[in-house]
């Protein structure tokens, strides 16, 4: 990881685990391995983390999905003009991430 400005990481807790409120990377930073590095770190606090995501994003939920997060419900928001926003509700698990991010075995 360099020392470049790479993007915006916040978090509050919520119902006893980490919530990802923000996670934004600069484009040029996608892909490079700074998502699983925040969650591994937010991880290591020992609570699991939550996030809302738009159903709509679906670049955000693979990159999520790819790390372990799994979803737990929909959740209906609404918003001005009688508009709603449908959000995925997340969570990771430290066995899920480490599942997906363990070394290959040596046979």
């Amino acid at each position: 990881i360099d020392q470049d400005l790479c993007g915006v990481v916040v978090i509050c807790e919520k119902d006893g685990a980490t919530y990802l409120d923000k996670l934004y990377l600069v484009p040029e930073k996608r892909g490079m391995g700074y998502a699983p590095f925040v969650f591994s770190s937010l991880l290591e606090m020992g609570r699991d983390i939550l996030l809302n995501v738009n159903q709509g994003n679906a670049r955000a939920i693979a990159c999520y999905q790819k790390n372990g997060f799994v979803i737990e419900q929909e959740e209906r928001i609404p918003l001005a003009d009688g508009m709603v926003n449908i959000d995925y509700c997340m969570r990771l698990t430290k066995t899920a991430f480490d599942a997906r991010h363990a070394a290959p075995k040596q046979s």
